[in-house]
């Protein structure tokens, strides 16, 4: 498997950034984050991102966005801190983009990802409309 190119993603100034607190529930019994909570912690993250920048366009066609592809990397261990999630356009396509994430607990970074969305209309993959395009471009990772 190919490793993400981190290079895209250590210091750069991303168009979101939350926070999200770790619940009891997202430890294991070593008291870590478990992996999978990580990734449910990005896809809350990437909800809230798309929300804010894409859905509501998209819906208002009849359209949505559906996940093409998720690569995930850990960096180091989480603990029961909350998390400050950083979110992101890294590529736009004619009707894809990717997005990159990255996680920080402590003022370290634990974990990145990168994830492929397409739109979607009528069960096939839509170029992006007008609105939509500005929104991507605007959220690009600098």
């Amino acid at each position: 498997m190919q490793r993400l190119d981190r290079s895209r993603l250590i210091g750069r100034v991303f168009p979101n950034e939350i926070e999200i607190p770790v619940r009891f529930d997202d430890l294991d019994i070593q008291a870590h984050v478990n992996n999978v909570a990580v990734a449910v912690i990005f896809e809350e993250a990437r909800a809230r991102f798309n929300r804010q920048h894409l859905l509501a366009d998209l819906i208002a066609i009849g359209g949505t966005a559906v996940v093409a592809g998720v690569q995930l990397e850990f960096a180091g261990e989480m603990a029961w801190e909350p998390l400050h999630i950083r979110t992101g356009v890294l590529e736009i396509g004619r009707s894809s983009f990717l997005l990159g994430q990255t996680a920080e607990q402590g003022g370290e970074l634990t974990a990145f990802a990168e994830v492929m969305l397409v739109a979607m209309l009528n069960g096939r993959p839509t170029p992006f409309p007008d609105a939509v395009r500005a929104k991507l471009e605007a959220a690009l990772i600098a």
